[in-house]
Formats: structure tokens, C-alpha cells, sequence
């Protein structure tokens, strides 16, 4: 709680000066305002609830201000030292004058700056801002600018030359596994929207990928993927509906060819997979994906702090 010196000014008998603090917004400023049940000018201080028929603005410009509390009779706020009637039933009172503090501006954390810092590390090509702005017409929100940049980092790694991607969006996430593979490699990516895979494949023709490079195909991922060759490929990314997540990591497991990747989008789920209270169905599920790349033998993984999380995991 601040404590706010008394007001320079007279003050009439019937306002009371008292400390502020901000927990939320105001009608006003932003600023939201309880009341401190003590005064600085040792008079009663009034004590309000939310929801009460009384109605507390302030003019106040910064968290630590001092306030003077008077009647408020009809629309007119009463002058500071005037004299006032006694306070009627059912008034609303409203804060008057105030003797704002700078206001800091706001920081981010250093963690909230480092994660930006890596994310913008890589820059975004021409291509791929194209692809977001498709993402953005869609409403479909795109893989991360750092993910994008770890998908092209672990084609190259492997030595990939066929990919499958489950969830295409609007083309983002393509660009960035076919920027991974080998001159003649192959894209394979599954979407049930054919909207989204018409955007992602403006933004392939764009970037001057041919058909022949990237496979679209628009229908359900577990009615598709089973008809894939197994050990084919070097690199699945999982971008789709979070509820098939864990069957998408077993199709995965057989798409995969020794030595090639796993890697699934979302894996921190907003946050919400380190926190023991959340149990949505989203977290639920990919805490079960998470368990089961520890358990099989199949897979050694690792969870990155990339985007949203990005669980990428090595094929024995």
C-alpha cells in the first residue's frame, strides 16, 4: 500500500484523503483503485466494495498518487475546499484531485526478452512474410519465426530429403522444411482444410517451389498417413489436430526411417503442460506424447523453448 502526504490545499471537513493502489483498470485511466480504510488526516476513511452502489473514478495518471475523496451531487464533482451539504444517500462519490508520480515505463522480463531475442535471430525471408500474411487473411496463426528456423536447421542436420507434415496451414511451416531438404527433395503435407492448402500453395508457387516438390494433399491425417510408406521418410513434423497428437508420434515412429526426426509443434501448450492445475484436454494429450517419447524405445527426445514448445525427438 502507498501512503500519500496530505494535499497542499485546504480541504473542507467533508473529504478525507487515503492511499491507492492499482490492482486493475479504472474507467479513466486504466487504472483501477481500492480504498486504504485509514486516513492520512486521521478522520474516518469510508470503505468500498466492489459492486456497491457507489462509483470510484480517478484522474490519476500513475500508481502512486494521493486522492481526495468527495461528494458527487448530479454530474458535478465538488471543488476542492468548497463547502458541501452533507453526503446524501445513494450518491456516488468520486476520487477529485490527485498528485501523480512518474510512471515507469513497462519492461519485459528478462526471460520474455531473451525468448524474443532468439526468435527474431533468424530473419524472416520475403517468402515467408508472404506466407504469414496468407496465415494472417486465414486466421490461422503460423509455426513461430524460431520454429520455422529449427525445422530448416534439422532438414539440413539429417540430411533430409523427404519430409511429411501434418497441418499445413497457409504454407509457413512448408517453406521452412523444404528450405531444410536437399535441392530434389520432397515435401509431403496434410491439411482436412483445402482452403488453407490453396494459401500454402500460392505461397510455395511464390517461393518457386514445383508440384512435383510439394505434395499437398487435403484430407484427414490418420486416414492419410497410414497409407505412406514406412521408413520413407527423414523428418515429421506434427502441426495438427492436438486431440490425434498421440497417434500422429505412432504413425511417426513408422514413417520415420533410422536416424531421421520427429519434431511436434505446440509441445508446451501455451504454458500450460508445466502447470499441475491444467488439465484441459490439449495439455492432458500432450503430456501423454511427452511421456511416451520418454518411454519408447523407438525415440530419444528432447523439449525445446522454441515458439510454443517444440519436442523434437531422434529415430533409433
Amino acid at each position: 500500500m502507498i501512503t500519500s502526504a496530505s494535499p497542499s490545499r485546504t480541504v473542507s471537513p467533508a473529504f478525507t484523503t487515503t492511499a491507492v493502489t492499482t490492482p486493475s483498470t479504472s474507467e479513466i485511466t486504466g487504472i483501477s483503485i481500492f480504498m486504504e480504510s485509514r486516513s492520512t488526516n486521521s478522520s474516518p476513511a469510508a470503505t468500498f466494495c466492489p459492486g456497491s452502489t457507489e462509483t470510484l473514478r480517478t484522474l490519476a495518471t500513475s500508481s502512486a498518487v494521493t486522492v481526495v475523496m468527495g461528494p458527487l451531487y448530479g454530474n458535478n464533482r465538488v471543488g476542492l475546499g468548497a463547502h458541501v451539504p452533507p453526503q446524501s444517500p445513494g450518491r456516488a462519490i468520486r476520487l477529485l484531485d490527485v498528485n501523480p508520480s512518474p510512471k515507469a515505463s513497462a519492461s519485459p522480463s528478462p526471460h520474455q526478452a531473451t525468448w524474443e531475442f532468439a526468435e527474431k535471430f533468424v530473419p524472416v525471408g520475403d517468402h515467408a512474410a508472404t506466407a504469414r500474411k496468407l496465415s494472417a487473411a486465414l486466421g490461422v496463426t503460423p509455426i513461430s519465426t524460431g520454429t520455422a528456423a529449427l525445422l530448416t536447421l534439422l532438414g539440413r542436420l539429417v540430411g533430409a530429403r523427404s519430409a511429411v507434415e501434418i497441418g499445413t496451414g497457409a504454407g509457413v511451416s512448408g517453406l521452412a522444411l523444404l528450405g531444410g531438404l536437399a535441392a530434389d527433395g520432397v515435401l509431403t503435407s496434410i491439411d482436412s482444410e483445402p482452403e488453407h492448402q490453396q494459401a500454402a500453395r500460392t505461397a510455395l508457387d511464390d517461393a518457386g517451389y514445383p508440384t512435383r516438390r510439394a505434395r499437398l494433399i487435403a484430407g484427414d491425417a490418420l486416414t492419410v498417413l497410414p497409407k505412406l510408406s514406412d521408413g520413407a521418410y527423414d523428418i515429421v513434423f506434427v502441426d495438427g489436430d492436438p486431440l490425434e497428437t498421440v497417434e500422429y508420434v505412432a504413425q511417426a515412429a513408422r514413417l520415420l526411417r533410422p536416424g531421421g526426426v520427429l519434431a511436434v509443434n505446440h509441445a508446451l501448450v501455451g504454458g500450460r503442460v508445466a502447470d499441475e492445475a491444467s488439465e484441459d484436454d490439449d495439455t492432458v494429450i500432450m503430456r501423454e506424447v511427452l511421456e511416451a517419447i520418454r518411454s519408447m524405445d523407438e525415440f530419444s527426445g528432447t523439449l525445446l523453448p522454441v515458439g510454443d514448445g517444440v519436442l523434437v525427438a531422434y529415430r533409433h
